[in-house]
């Protein structure tokens, strides 16, 4: 009885005591709502950019065929992009053996990892164990004509 009492005698000092609780506690809400929506935003660029350069890339994976099927000036603006991508890519994964990985599939290197299977070590490394695991078959790729 003594504990409703006081309540009631102090009803605006608790109404006070939970304003001041609410003005603390709604800014650290909302800052690890916007921090956990700002490293989502991070991730799916980073997953972008990886997916445009292989993509890029993949149009002409062998750099012999590249003149055949472009003019010059196709050729410089088609290197332009990759190197842009390839630039953007290096910032953006944050794993030095990844970055080894793509060098060697971008290089086209004796054992290098297959775009498939790049992706998913990339995106284990983005997007951890709560996405699920993927095997690189199930990446649909399309044929080129």
């Amino acid at each position: 009885m003594k504990i409703i009492s006081f309540l009631i005698e102090n009803k605006s000092a608790i109404s006070d005591l939970f304003t001041a609780i609410g003005t603390l506690f709604i800014p650290v809400v909302i800052f690890i709502f916007e921090k956990k929506r700002t490293e989502r935003a991070k991730r799916i660029e980073q997953t972008e950019i990886i997916a445009e350069l292989l993509a890029t890339w993949g149009r002409y994976p062998n750099s012999n065929v590249i003149s055949k099927n472009l003019s010059p000036k196709e050729e410089r603006e088609f290197f332009s992009l990759l190197n842009y991508l390839s630039y953007k890519a290096y910032v953006w994964v944050p794993n030095k053996k990844l970055l080894d990985e793509l060098q060697k599939t971008l290089t086209n290197t004796e054992g290098a990892l297959t775009s498939r299977e790049l992706i998913v070590k990339i995106r284990q490394e983005i997007q951890g164990d709560k996405c699920g695991k993927i095997s690189p078959s199930d990446i649909v790729t399309f044929p080129k004509r």
